[in-house]
């Protein structure tokens, strides 16, 4: 009995489709858990601990905290990412800031509604509304869709931000290489800036690790007036 060519094309094609489709469910970038000491103004201040987590169906908690340790400094900030891991990243559905320092305090919310393409924030009482792009990002998941995008290979890393009222575009570009160590020993890390087209002056430099490292944060300065503001440096780092 002959076998049929046309039945057996169609038969390999099904298979390479649903594999193609099972990997590419697989998330790109292993969960970890990362612990940094966090500067404030030059001065240490305390650490800061990032924790990736993705689960079997694919929803990411990405948190990032920050605790002084230093006597009479009241510092504490937590970050906390939410979403769903798609083909293309990281997919946000909650953002939450809540920040402290001294008597200074901040809360705000954020809820993206990807059927309607709107997000609200809420803060002091107050809610927001804006319409988003397809791929925009919040103030911490950007971090790993860039993760993600450096592992693509992408050169150009371009992404809408929520604000409160509005969308901010963030541009980050390679500016060189820089040695520096880590808890892996010395790397010659990968050196990228990031800007805001609305306001170039304030900007945050990242060194992040080579792709054997999945492109860790290895350390990251955030300046604001020109001026550094904000200083974490890698300490540990535990794969999951």
């Amino acid at each position: 009995m002959k076998s049929n060519p046309f039945k057996k094309s169609i038969i390999f094609g099904l298979i390479i489709l649903i594999s193609s489709s099972c990997c590419a469910d697989i998330p790109h970038i292993r969960p970890f858990r990362a612990t940094y000491i966090a500067k404030l103004h030059g001065l240490t201040v305390g650490k800061g601990v990032r924790v990736l987590k993705i689960d079997s169906n694919h929803h990411y908690q990405f948190v990032f905290k920050t605790q002084s340790t230093f006597p009479f400094v009241n510092l504490k900030s937590t970050e906390i990412s939410k979403g769903n891991w798609t083909n293309q990243g990281p997919q946000p559905i909650t953002y939450t800031y809540h920040y402290k320092l001294f008597a200074k305090k901040r809360d705000t919310m954020s809820k993206f509604d990807w059927l309607r393409h709107v997000a609200k924030t809420f803060e002091n009482k107050k809610t927001y509304q804006i319409k988003i792009p397809q791929n925009t990002q919040d103030k911490l998941s950007y971090q790993l869709m860039m993760r993600e995008d450096l592992m693509q290979e992408k050169e150009h890393l371009i992404y809408p931000i929520i604000g409160k009222n509005d969308i901010h575009m963030f541009l980050f570009r390679r500016v060189g290489y820089e040695v520096l160590q880590t808890p892996f020993g010395h790397i010659r890390a990968i050196k990228m800036t990031q800007t805001n087209k609305k306001n170039q002056e304030d900007h945050v430099i990242f060194w992040v690790a080579p792709r054997k490292y999945d492109y860790l944060l290895l350390k990251i300065v955030e300046i604001k007036n020109g001026i550094t503001n904000y200083e974490a440096d890698l300490q540990s780092v535990q794969w999951r």
